[in-house]
C-alpha cells in the first residue's frame, strides 16, 4: 500500500514540488514522503484483533448489560463489496473499541480507524495500529507533501474496499 501511495501521480508531483521548494533532491523529498506514509499506515493483524476481542469481552460484559443494534442483518447484507464509512459520536475512546468489537463478533471486518497522532504511544500505538488504526497529525497546514500522502493513503484504502471510521 505504501508503494502505491508513493507511486501515485499526486504524491510524485508533491515530492517534486517539495524538492523544488526546499532546494533538496528528489531522493530527500521522497524519503520525507516515505516517512510520512509509514507514520500514517495501519498494520492490521487478525491475530491481534482476535486476541483483543477475547480481552475486551469481559470488560464489555462488566460495563454493559447488553448492546442492542438495529438493522444489523440488513447492514451485513449490503456491506460486502461496499466501502463503509463509520462516523460514531466519539463520546469516549470506548466508541471505536466497542464498534470494532461488535463488528468483529458479528463476522464483519472492523474498519480502519483514523486516530490522532497523539495516540501513537509506545505499546498502545502498536496495538491500535495492529487493530486497524492509522495515525494522522492534528494539523496538516503548511505541508503539501504530508497532505498529498494522507489523501492518497485514504484514497487507496477506499479503492481497496476497506471501511473507514473517523470522528
Amino acid at each position: 500500500l505504501i508503494d502505491k501511495v508513493l507511486a501515485a501521480p499526486e504524491v510524485q508531483a508533491a515530492i517534486a514540488d517539495t524538492a523544488r521548494r526546499d532546494g533538496s533532491s528528489i531522493g530527500e523529498a521522497w524519503k520525507k514522503a516515505h516517512a510520512f506514509a509509514w507514520e500514517l499506515a495501519a498494520d492490521y493483524s487478525h491475530p491481534v484483533v482476535r486476541s483483543a476481542s477475547f480481552l475486551l469481552q469481559p470488560i464489555w460484559n462488566r460495563i454493559y448489560r447488553g448492546i442492542l443494534v438495529h438493522h444489523l442483518d440488513a447492514f451485513k447484507a449490503v456491506a460486502p463489496g461496499n466501502e463503509v464509512i463509520y462516523v460514531p459520536s466519539h463520546r469516549s475512546h470506548m466508541d471505536y473499541l466497542l464498534l470494532s468489537y461488535l463488528l468483529y463478533s458479528e463476522g464483519v471486518v472492523p474498519p480502519h480507524i483514523v486516530a490522532g497522532i497523539n495516540l501513537n504511544m509506545p505499546v498502545i500505538g502498536t496495538l491500535l495500529r495492529k487493530g486497524g488504526a492509522f495515525f494522522i497529525r492534528r494539523s496538516i497546514r503548511g505541508s503539501a507533501l504530508y497532505s498529498a500522502v494522507l489523501s492518497e493513503y485514504v484514497a487507496q484504502l477506499v479503492a481497496g474496499g476497506y471501511s473507514i471510521e473517523y470522528f
